[in-house]
């Protein structure tokens, strides 16, 4: 009775010229469904509708779903679009709740082979696996929306959170995916596949949370071809920002083409007509922007930023920096004004044009183009607050045609920003706070740290005592009573990098034992035998990279006289210590200016006999100096820091199958970033 009440209304009230229809009820819905012309509009009211389906049978003529209220609204459990032409849905929430048995690629979501169909403004939330597999146990499952064989799709302005993958489009035409926000996602946000005149704009994906340890290679926005026989063609991805946030790491834009690379086609099936444009990366993977076999390609004016907290494991730059890569094979390829690591591809092939690129990096601060000069806030930003990133002016981006634009500051108005810059020397640190923006005319700048202290202004200096770490927090309050917060670290790290602990027979790694590690008994002590494949990992060295200074000492025996000598020690690229019969101790030392070489007049070892040396360089006198049992052997002038390239292990005797020294090590000590080291 109260269904066929329901329809008799809705029939007059969709007679033409009749404003909008109101629904309240999931049977509201569907009479309404049945009965509205072309171009009505249905305003739900709050609550659950279960799932819509909607079939070219069902479903006749274009129709636009609506809430009535865009702070309360419709929610569904499924949505099944299959068929049907210029169907908008707006403002409507779809949940999904994963059942014990869902895969992980569970769509409850989807548009089948429908046109003309347009969702937008609304939130897609997924769910966590509980009594699942052990491997996906409290991780995201299922796939936001499922787009497959649509043409005239929009997507515009709607939430993906909480899914295995957020969106996947595949086999489709003409799709506009814009203004999304995507979050939270396990693997992919974003999956296109086989589909031809694609737009990607304006979306933002950030704060991925991956599986760890699972098998997963999480992208946020992804292309491939593997399984597909129709090639992907004029796409173009311009001004997203992918930001790693406070998640985890992701490859960002990687378009492989499977099928061309492994040979299984041809050039019938490279991309074409493919625009990279304005996107702003902030993640921790080298594909930042990845291009597979290509014609046709044009990547300009994106800003590629390596976010450190985001890093996998290991201390490997090249991994975990994005940069861009574009396969060499592809053809027309044009790379010009973008902000980033590295390029990779067929750059000097004649129709390659790479031009106007800034190459930046935040390895080592004295070299050209470090993030704190290229950005205002690098020391302190985290990924959560962009503005951190804004370009710093009269830095190397600042005012020339590279990079995102959405990075030009300011950014934004109305709002505080708080943002820090520091510098360190020695145990000071000079905190900036002048590159906070907003409303900030009469603002206080108020600062506080962990070791109990305060202080109040816009440039204030900070003490570390020792060595170790404090946390500093800037609040900004306005005179209008808003107020932003920013926090930083100042860390003063430990000038002991490794110390050898003869008592105990265990290396030491600025205060720590490091496992797995020992020497071998000696008479009453423990020593360190040359040659015996005995290394300290590279992450423990790493501070030599770029140091202004270093001071290391061992205690050095030679066992057998009739060997003519060979390699002490090596920390590959930047020293090498080895002692020649007849020539004496020979040090190398790679700096970032070129080399630096000493040669002592030590040509005889008695066997048996201890040894102390110390090789020393501070960058502040220029001076190198090797010397033995306390006396000077030798010494040369050099300038700046040690070379900024990633340090390998440190091998006491060569890691090469080289001569190594003959002899044992009874005390080792390396320190490095210290102050005031005496000539």
């Amino acid at each position: 009775m109260r269904i066929g009440l329901c329809a008799a209304m809705l029939a007059v009230m969709a007679l033409p010229g009749w404003a909008d229809i109101a629904v309240t009820s999931p049977d509201d819905l569907a009479a309404a469904l049945a009965q509205a012309g072309p171009g009505e509009v249905l305003l739900l009211a709050a609550g659950g509708y279960g799932a819509l389906t909607l079939t070219a049978q069902t479903r006749k003529g274009a129709v636009t779903l609506r809430s009535a209220d865009p702070a309360a609204p419709a929610r569904f459990s499924g949505l099944d679009l299959r068929g049907v032409t210029g169907i908008t849905l707006q403002g409507l929430a779809f949940d999904y709740r994963y059942r014990p048995g869902d895969p992980l690629w569970t769509a409850p979501f989807a548009v089948t082979d429908s046109q003309d169909v347009t969702l937008r403004g609304c939130l897609f939330t997924g769910d966590l696996v509980r009594g699942g597999p052990a491997a996906d146990e409290g991780h995201a499952t299922g796939v936001g929306l499922s787009v497959d064989h649509a043409t005239d799709l929009t997507v515009d302005g709607n939430r993906f959170a909480r899914f295995y993958r957020g969106l996947t489009v595949s086999d489709s035409d003409r799709v506009t995916v814009t203004g999304n926000d995507v979050s939270d996602i396990r693997s992919d946000g974003m999956d296109f596949v086989a589909d031809q005149g694609l737009l990607v704009a304006d979306n933002m994906l950030h704060d991925f949370q991956t599986a760890t340890g699972s098998e997963d290679h999480p992208d946020m926005i992804q292309f491939w071809t593997a399984g597909t026989t129709r090639p992907t063609r004029d796409v173009v991805i311009r001004d997203n920002l992918l930001n790693a946030g406070s998640g985890s790491w992701t490859q960002s834009i990687l378009m492989g083409n499977e099928v061309v690379a492994q040979g299984e086609a041809g050039p019938e099936m490279r991309y074409r007509n493919i625009t990279i444009t304005g996107n702003v990366i902030i993640n921790a993977h080298l594909h930042g922007i990845s291009v597979g076999q290509a014609d046709g390609v044009r990547i300009a004016h994106n800003t590629l930023i390596h976010l450190a907290r985001a890093d996998g494991g290991g201390d490997n730059p090249t991994l975990w920096t994005p940069r861009i890569n574009v396969d060499e094979t592809s053809d027309h390829v044009t790379i010009e004004g973008n902000a980033t690591a590295a390029i990779v591809g067929g750059e000097q092939r004649p129709d390659w044009t790479v031009r106007g690129n800034v190459l930046i990096q935040d390895r080592d601060p004295r070299a050209a183009n470090h993030y704190d000069a290229v950005f205002v806030a690098a020391q302190s930003a985290t990924g959560s607050t962009l503005a951190a990133f804004a370009y710093l002016p009269g830095g190397p981006v600042d005012g020339i045609r590279a990079g995102a634009a959405r990075l030009i500051a300011p950014m934004g108005a109305g709002q505080p920003v708080a943002l820090i810059r520091t510098t360190r020397e020695g145990n000071r640190f000079d905190l900036d706070a002048q590159s906070s923006s907003g409303p900030l005319q009469g603002a206080r700048y108020l600062w506080t740290f962990s070791d109990g202290t305060t202080a109040e202004g816009p440039q204030i200096t900070h003490d570390v005592a020792g060595f170790g770490s404090v946390q500093a927090r800037l609040t900004v309050q306005t005179a209008e009573g808003a107020q932003a917060v920013d926090t930083t670290t100042l860390t003063v790290p430990n000038p002991q990098l490794v110390h050898f602990d003869a008592g105990q027979g265990t290396m030491m790694v600025q205060g720590v034992a490091l496992p797995g590690l020992a020497g071998a008994q000696g008479k009453g002590t423990w020593v360190l035998p040359v040659g015996q494949g005995l290394t300290v990992p590279h992450d423990v060295v790493q501070s030599l990279s770029g140091a202004r200074d270093f001071d290391l000492r061992l205690r050095l025996q030679r066992r057998d006289s009739s060997e003519p000598g060979g390699e002490i020690l090596r920390i590959h690229p930047l020293m090498v210590l080895s002692w020649q019969q007849n020539h004496g101790f020979a040090f190398q030392l790679r700096m970032g200016a070129g080399e630096a070489a000493l040669q002592s007049r030590t040509p005889r070892l008695e066997a048996g006999r201890w040894y102390d040396l110390a090789v020393q360089y501070d960058a502040a006198t220029g001076l190198l100096m090797l010397s033995v049992d306390g006396k000077l052997a030798a010494r040369t002038r050099t300038t700046g820091p040690l070379a900024s390239e990633q340090a390998g292990d440190l091998t006491f005797g060569n890691p090469y199958g080289q001569k190594s020294f003959d002899g044992v090590i009874g005390a080792f000590d390396l320190r490095a970033n210290q102050t005031g080291i005496a000539p």
